[in-house]
């Protein structure tokens, strides 16, 4: 069995650009994608800096090693963007990579870093 499946709520970390939130609040992560939430519990309620949310058309995570880099060289990639298979790597190149889902960690352009993902279908 797949070892890298996580379940379909995530939990905020500190560095995620969302630091205040009651449950049943609604939201949208940043970066280039669109991907809305619900908080199901007050930021905080289970360890200081941290909640968990219900992420909409998600059905599972997985942590992925994702390469900082597009279609034009290297780029970052953060909270909320749009990540693509690429041949056999996960980045940021739409032009040439397949929508897969949305980055839910931090990568440094240019770096190899493997994160939480987002998997999503297309359309979603």
């Amino acid at each position: 069995m797949a070892t890298n499946i996580h379940r379909t709520d995530y939990p905020v970390r500190a560095a995620l650009p969302i630091t205040s939130l009651a449950s049943g609040d609604v939201g949208v992560l940043p970066g280039d994608g669109y991907l809305p939430y619900i908080a199901l519990e007050a930021t905080g309620a289970r360890i200081t800096g941290k909640t968990t949310l219900a992420l909409a058309n998600i059905v599972l995570t997985a942590m992925l090693t994702v390469v900082g880099e597009n279609d034009s060289g290297n780029v970052a990639v953060t909270y909320g963007d749009k990540l693509y298979l690429d041949g056999a790597a996960v980045n940021r190149d739409s032009a040439n990579g397949t929508f897969i889902g949305y980055s839910l960690g931090v990568v440094v352009s240019g770096a190899s870093t493997s994160i939480e993902v987002a998997m999503a279908a297309a359309g979603s």
